[in-house]
């Protein structure tokens, strides 16, 4: 069933946080930090002077404005007004970010044309780091945490889940959990496709890191309708090809009810009906991504302080490992890949790497990356203290 599975989506390679591309920008979209893939282009908004727009097809970029004979200067061009978003989306032709103010966090809408930018909404204490544009709203997850006086002490609160109307900026709560005194609650949507979104959550005990009780679940963005999905709470999501996805246990999660089967590990899983079936089992969780045919990924070796591992490709159709090369973790020397798609008929890769001291999105071929050509090509530079961020988790 998995083979069969991985050949019919293949040729939807590093779908990741996107759906399919309509008239009017995607049907769904998760706002994201540094870009968004409208599924045609894509859209990089993080730390540069300028938001830049990467045709996939054609490898060509420009700055994402449509005002007439702009110079892409000043702050009249949404393009660089819009430049250092942390968090934004593109979505049925107009641009939304999230921004902090006096505590809260601002929704806003900025046309392309150049239009003033119109606050939408404001959401308190802020939570789900992924939230989701769809059918004309918002959804997210937020979490009233009610604390003693000096603030030392969690009195118990309430996780829930939200849709905010674009138009109007009127919330609806969807769903909510309370929780106990000393207790966190915690959230995040790892994806969307067609008209659904995927959450998991979970309780824990502030005292003891132990975890109380958590789910995965399926809201439907044009009924509200929540279902509680069976794949374990533990498990995240590397990567998503047409509503199914690769799952892996996040080694830096405290241990949760579960982990240990499915440690080390990457899954292929289906989260509408369950199903799951080990792909590959891997020393230490690396950088992964979903491409044609089977999974890339790294598989780091355990000594923390060397930092090496091997660059491997698990064919979906054989179910064999390829070694590809070795990699030691280094700015100049590691590849973070983050989207696969085809471009003039060649297989690409895009994702994060710095080269001669320049920080940025590059692309390699397939070919060339499976043989150790260094033929990377700058996309779109950025400036980032953290770029390498947490090197154990794939994305």
């Amino acid at each position: 069933m998995l083979v069969v599975l991985c050949l019919l989506f293949s040729g939807l390679a590093g779908c990741g946080k996107s759906t399919s591309d309509s008239p009017n920008g995607l049907e769904a979209v998760m706002m994201t930090p540094w870009y968004t893939d409208t599924g045609s282009s894509v859209l990089f908004y993080t730390n540069t002077d300028q938001m830049i727009r990467y045709d996939k097809k054609t490898g060509k970029t420009d700055p994402f404005c449509e005002v007439k004979n702009c110079d892409h200067q000043g702050d009249d061009c949404p393009a660089v007004r819009l430049a250092g978003t942390v968090i934004g989306a593109y979505y049925q032709g107009a641009f939304y970010d999230i921004r902090y103010n006096e505590g809260n966090a601002e929704l806003r809408r900025t046309a392309l044309d150049g239009s003033n930018s119109q606050v939408i909404g404001t959401m308190s204490q802020y939570l789900d780091i992924y939230p989701v544009l769809a059918g004309g709203k918002l959804f997210y997850s937020d979490s009233e945490v009610q604390s003693n006086e000096d603030h030392t002490r969690s009195l118990g609160g309430v996780l829930t889940l939200r849709a905010m109307d674009l138009e109007t900026g009127e919330v609806s709560d969807l769903w909510s959990l309370e929780y106990g005194e000393d207790e966190l609650a915690f959230s995040q949507t790892e994806a969307v496709y067609g008209e659904n979104l995927y959450q998991w959550w979970y309780t824990m005990d502030v005292n003891t890191g132990e975890i109380g009780h958590g789910c995965w679940q399926e809201i439907n963005t044009k009924t509200n309708k929540l279902r509680q999905l069976t794949i374990p709470a533990c498990l995240r999501s590397m990567d998503w090809v047409a509503g199914s996805g690769v799952f892996y246990v996040d080694s830096l999660d405290i241990p949760m009810p579960e982990q240990e089967e499915y440690e080390n590990s990457f899954w292929w899983g289906n989260p509408d009906n369950g199903y799951l079936e080990k792909l590959v089992d891997v020393s230490k969780i690396g950088p992964a991504i979903w491409i044609e045919g089977g999974l890339l990924y790294v598989d780091w070796d355990q000594i923390y302080d060397s930092m090496t591992g091997t660059w491997k490709f698990y064919s979906a159709e054989s179910q064999e490992n390829t070694v590809i090369r070795e990699v030691k973790l280094s700015e100049e020397t590691m590849f973070y890949p983050e989207l696969a798609f085809e471009q003039n008929g060649t297989e690409m890769l895009m994702g994060r790497k710095t080269m001669d001291g320049v920080k940025g999105h590059y692309q390699i071929s397939w070919e060339d990356f499976q043989a150790g050509n260094e033929t990377y090509e700058l996309i779109c530079p950025v400036e980032a203290d953290n770029w390498a961020q947490v090197v154990d988790r794939p994305r």
